[in-house]
């Protein structure tokens, strides 16, 4: 009978074991399964290689020359020119592209002459905003890339719809908007 009482006592103990194994592999399970849920995932994209703030040769404090360009946001910036939203889809990984932006400020420049001097001076306007524009890639490498503004003479070219510039803003067309192409570096 002691042998039979101690063989129930040790069985007890083994499924008294097993069944907390069970709750705490159970828990175990419940703690770690969130946990692999979101493993990988990100909560914003990575940035696309077009991303960042590109300073041209001719860059200096005197004189801005730079695209500010925020793939994560899809907002396009040329200091004292122009601030858009991005609003086609461009792939900003490829060597050659357009961004087309819908305005958001604009700045005019006239150019005064001074003491013999032409000196540019700019004025915000709001005649453009909600408007659309582009600026065109191309020879993006990792550290190098060449921009160019869609330009007609000396005036950017402006459509007052989407679909007006998503039709004519496009890369087959890119000779007709730009006529000249900065290097700009990161």
């Amino acid at each position: 009978m002691f042998l039979f009482a101690e063989s129930l006592s040790q069985r007890h103990r083994i499924l008294s074991e097993c069944k907390s194994a069970k709750v705490s592999f159970v828990i175990l399970a419940l703690l770690i399964m969130p946990m692999l849920v979101f493993t990988g995932c990100s909560d914003s994209p990575e940035p696309g290689a077009l991303y960042g703030t590109w300073f041209s040769e001719f860059h200096s404090e005197a004189f801005s020359d730079k695209f500010i360009i925020d793939t994560l946001n899809n907002t396009i910036e040329r200091p004292d020119e122009f601030i858009g939203i991005i609003r086609n889809s461009p792939k900003y990984e490829a060597a050659n592209g357009v961004l087309i932006f819908e305005i958001t400020k604009y700045w005019e420049t006239d150019w005064v002459e001074v003491d013999e001097e032409w000196i540019p001076t700019t004025t915000e306007t709001t005649v453009n905003n909600g408007k659309f524009a582009a600026a065109y890639w191309r020879n993006l490498t990792g550290n190098s890339v060449q921009l160019s503004n869609a330009y007609d003479g000396f005036t950017h070219v402006i459509f007052d719809t989407l679909s007006e510039a998503l039709s004519n803003f496009t890369i087959d067309r890119v000779g007709l908007y730009t006529a000249h192409w900065g290097t700009y570096t990161k």
